[in-house]
C-alpha cells in the first residue's frame, strides 16, 4: 500500500476517561488510540485539495486527509516529541533545554 500522507504517533498508554456534568467518570477502552505528533506530511497536491474541499475545523491534517479519503499511515513517535501549547508545556521546553547544555 502506498499511502497519501504519514503522522508521527505513539499509542496510548494512560488510562483514558469519559467525564460528564452528571454522573461517575465511565473508562474508555485504550484499543485502537494513538496520540497524533507532528510532522505529518503530505502528498501536497493531495492534502492542499482535501483542505480546499474540507468545510469546518478539523484537529489537525490527519483529520482532513481522513475525511477526504487519503491513505494515511502512523509511523512511531517519541515521547520526547511533545506538543508546546500551554505555559506548562513551555516550562518543560525549557527544563529541557537547559539539562541538555549542562
Amino acid at each position: 500500500d502506498k499511502a497519501d500522507g504519514a503522522c508521527a504517533a505513539l499509542p496510548v498508554v494512560d488510562a483514558v476517561w469519559r467525564a460528564a456534568d452528571a454522573g461517575p467518570p465511565q473508562p474508555v477502552s485504550r484499543d485502537g488510540l494513538w496520540r497524533a505528533q507532528t510532522p505529518q506530511g503530505f502528498a501536497f497536491d493531495r492534502i492542499l485539495d482535501a483542505h480546499r474541499r474540507h468545510d469546518g475545523s478539523a484537529a489537525d491534517d490527519v483529520a482532513v486527509a481522513v475525511e477526504a479519503g487519503l491513505n494515511v499511515r502512523f509511523v512511531k513517535g517519541s515521547e520526547q516529541n511533545y506538543k508546546i501549547t500551554t505555559d506548562d508545556d513551555y516550562a518543560r521546553a525549557l527544563s529541557d533545554i537547559a539539562a541538555a547544555k549542562d
